[in-house]
């Protein structure tokens, strides 16, 4: 019986990952960290949106593919989202269908729905843009610090 277990738990495990794997579907691991101490309320979300874009067409604005907010209660924090290969169709325009892919990040550290000098952005000293052919190959870290005095309001 122990045997019989261990092979349930092993195919459930492999039929689980193909069938993931076959319907488009990649799971990112993306870890937000920060250099310096950065005080966390209750309730402070992080939006993670994640863009693609055809290669092959020049200066094209990126196509937003989906959005997610999450709570951020700790840093460092890893996040697991599963991106949707079916998100191609949202890229436009399209040409070759060679598509990149970035994940740009807004928090809303006191949950005032504002994103302004009192929340936190990602710092693109430590964690320059990152661009990836792959929604499989988005797994990163992102650093984030203290937004600048003068950061203009924006919704969340």
């Amino acid at each position: 019986m122990k045997y019989f277990s261990i092979v349930l738990i092993a195919v459930y495990a492999i039929f689980n990952f193909s069938c993931s794997d076959l319907l488009g579907i990649k799971e990112v691991a993306i870890t937000i960290d920060s250099e310096s101490d950065l005080t966390l309320y209750t309730h402070s979300k992080i939006k993670f949106a994640i863009y693609g874009y055809d290669t092959s067409i020049a200066d094209q604005a990126a196509s937003l593919l989906n959005e997610s907010v999450m709570d951020l209660d700790e840093i460092p924090h890893k996040f697991i989202i599963l991106c949707d290969e079916s998100w191609n169709s949202k890229i436009t325009p399209v040409a070759l269908k060679k598509y990149n892919y970035y994940i740009a990040i807004k928090t809303d550290i006191n949950n005032d729905s504002i994103v302004n000098a009192y929340d936190y952005g990602q710092d693109y000293i430590k964690t320059p843009p990152y661009f990836t052919s792959s929604l499989a190959n988005l797994t990163q870290t992102i650093f984030i610090k203290q937004n600048s005095t003068n950061a203009s309001n924006q919704t969340f």
